[in-house]
This record gives C-alpha cells, sequence and structure tokens, in this order.
C-alpha cells in the first residue's frame, strides 16, 4: 500500500516543485516600455530606476506574493511527508492558485523624488511564468482532489 501511495503522489510532488520554479521566469509585464519581471523581482523588491538621492523607482517586498510561490511547494511537501496529505494538498495548491491569480494586485510600486514616496499604478499583464504556475497549481489541485476521492479507506 505505501508503494502505491509514493507513486500517486509523484506527479503531484512534480507539479509542486515545477510551480514554484516559475519564480525564476517572467511573472509579469508592462506594455510601454515593453518590460518584464521575474517572480524574485516581484516578491523580494527590485529597484529599476535610481538617480541617487534625487529620483528612484522600485517593487516593493509582497509578502503575499511570497506565500503565493511558496503554497505549491507546500502542497507537494505534504504529498511527500503524509500519507493522506491529498485534501490538504488540493487546498494548498487551490489557495496558491487564488493567490498566484492576484499577484498583480499585490504588487506595489512606487516612486520617491526628492524623499517624497508615490505609490503608482501600473497596468500589469501575466508573464510566462506566472501563467504556468497559474495552471500547474489549478491541475495540482483537481489531481490532489481526485487522489483524495480515489483514495478513500
Amino acid at each position: 500500500m505505501m508503494k502505491n501511495y509514493k507513486r500517486d503522489a509523484i506527479p503531484g510532488i512534480l507539479i509542486g516543485v515545477i510551480a514554484t520554479m516559475m519564480i525564476l521566469m517572467p511573472a509579469l509585464r508592462v506594455t510601454n516600455p515593453n518590460q518584464s519581471y521575474n517572480g524574485l523581482q516581484i516578491v523580494f523588491g527590485h529597484e529599476f530606476l535610481n538617480w541617487g538621492n534625487v529620483v528612484s523607482a522600485q517593487i516593493e517586498f509582497s509578502a503575499l506574493n511570497l506565500i503565493a510561490y511558496g503554497l505549491p511547494i507546500l502542497a507537494s511537501l505534504s504529498l511527500l511527508l503524509s500519507k493522506q496529505g491529498y485534501l490538504f494538498s488540493s487546498i494548498l495548491f487551490s489557495f496558491g492558485a487564488i493567490l498566484l491569480y492576484f499577484i498583480p494586485s499585490f504588487t506595489t510600486v512606487t516612486t520617491t523624488l526628492f524623499d517624497n514616496v508615490t505609490p503608482l499604478n501600473i497596468n500589469w499583464h501575466f508573464g510566462s511564468g506566472l501563467i504556468i504556475a497559474l495552471v500547474l497549481s489549478i491541475i495540482g489541485a483537481i489531481s490532489s482532489l481526485l487522489l483524495t476521492i480515489l483514495n478513500r479507506d
């Protein structure tokens, strides 16, 4: 029985790891100028303009974005560590997908002009890495839910 469990959990584990690895790919982009930012920049912040003490512009750190990228790997860990982790994994994948979808609204860009900090309203578009992570999280949620239903004891 344990051998079957581990075999059933492998796709979910891989889905969670790959979805989290999408943090390295373009997550958000803007069209004018044509610029994209990877998940690490979106999560941990990134300064993209700095003219000394006069002007700077940066993407701020976002804890919700960090949670969004972290939930798929936590879902795969629950599959790995718990024999009955399918339902919990499905819930984590689902919440991860929801948070990944809302990453553009969780991402804050600020400008600083002579020590005056102003938030900017940016029209973000999904990047390829964010789309892949979102789709994989949805697939992980559905597959974990199906495994929950099929493996009732």
